[in-house]
């Protein structure tokens, strides 16, 4: 486990892909918690994840609308994830934890095989 180097103390796990789609991508206007991402945005993926920025979920009861977690899958194994609020914002291997769901953001997807953030300067602009 190890710690990404941001400033996101306090920051729940959908909140952090929110800002990051929100924010660096620009696809999201409206706020969304972890069972409506994958309900909402995401295509299902079968298997575990094999592409930078497809999510993975932990559902209470294996079904979509009980999903009480998520993180991002970046690559080589890994996620990041905010853990909560001692923890912060984390990356650590997938199979560390026991993920029931993963998915792909559809807009994302579409916008980037391999998506990356829009580079903004210090207004906010890109």
């Amino acid at each position: 486990m190890a710690t990404c180097g941001c400033d996101f103390q306090g920051t729940f796990c959908s909140g952090l892909t929110m800002y990051y789609a929100q924010n660096l991508c620009e696809i999201v206007s409206d706020d969304f918690n972890a069972a409506s991402i994958y309900i909402k945005l995401c295509s299902e993926v079968s298997g575990p994840p094999t592409t930078r920025g497809q999510l993975v979920f932990r559902s209470s009861n294996g079904k979509p609308s009980k999903i009480v977690h998520m993180a991002t899958y970046v690559g080589n194994g890994m996620i990041v994830e905010c853990k909560g609020r001692d923890d912060g914002v984390i990356r650590r291997m997938y199979r560390e934890s026991d993920w029931t769901h993963v998915g792909e953001w559809r807009e994302l997807m579409q916008l980037s095989v391999d998506p990356q953030p829009v580079s903004k300067d210090q207004n906010g602009e890109p």
